[in-house]
């Protein structure tokens, strides 16, 4: 892990803690490994065959320059008309993922072209109640159902408010919030408006949910 890390800034990538289990890599360009997730402002790297988990850094653009996060992998209802029920999908948003088409992850070869593709997006949505994106999975794309930083889910609630709650982003890592209302509306630095949205605040010494840090 060590060898690799010095490989990697030798390259002009920045980082500052390798997984412990990780092994060098196959080929000088590293197209078997990914940037999965931001840990403290540390990024975190892991091989290509692990399972992956939500929370971490997903493109469907602009190959190793753009990226966003791939919140969580879930199973699709009785009531999605793309896929048959329990479907296994990847839940990201549309401002990450906004057409029907390929996605992948961010790799460490920081090309141009399609690489590390895990999916393909079936259903963008953006309107007034979501801003959303899933997308059905490579046959050879291993999950978990867990979040980084956070640990597996096990299923679903209603919000609450108050209520105490946690994500993980591929760019803000782990952060804290609070539920303070279940019915805000509000309109976007690009322009787009929401009505009827769950309102979260910062916990700790931040002014938006989605700083960095805890």
């Amino acid at each position: 892990a060590e060898t690799f890390k010095k490989a990697l800034e030798a390259k002009g990538q920045t980082v500052s803690a390798i997984v412990a289990n990780q092994k060098p890599p196959q080929n000088p360009d590293y197209n078997g490994y990914i940037l999965q997730f931001r840990q403290a402002n540390t990024e975190v790297v892991v091989p290509l065959t692990d399972a992956l988990l939500g929370g971490i850094r997903m493109t469907q653009s602009n190959w190793g320059t753009s990226y966003g996060t791939l919140g969580a992998f879930v199973r699709a209802s009785a009531a999605n008309a793309h896929v048959p029920e329990n479907t296994p999908l990847l839940l990201t948003n549309w401002h990450v993922a906004p057409g029907r088409g390929v996605v992948g992850l961010d790799c460490l070869c920081n090309c141009c072209c399609e690489c590390c593709t895990i999916g393909t997006i079936v259903d963008p949505q953006i309107t007034t109640l979501v801003d959303a994106a899933i997308g059905t999975l490579n046959p050879d794309t291993r999950f978990t159902h867990e979040i980084a930083h956070i640990g597996p889910l096990r299923g679903s609630t209603a919000a609450l408010n108050p209520m105490d709650v946690v994500k993980t982003g591929a760019r803000t890592g782990f952060t804290k919030g609070r539920v303070t209302s279940l019915v805000s509306s509000f309109t976007r630095t690009d322009g787009k408006a929401f009505v009827n949205q769950i309102r979260i605040a910062p916990r700790g010494p931040l002014t938006s949910f989605q700083d960095q840090g805890h």
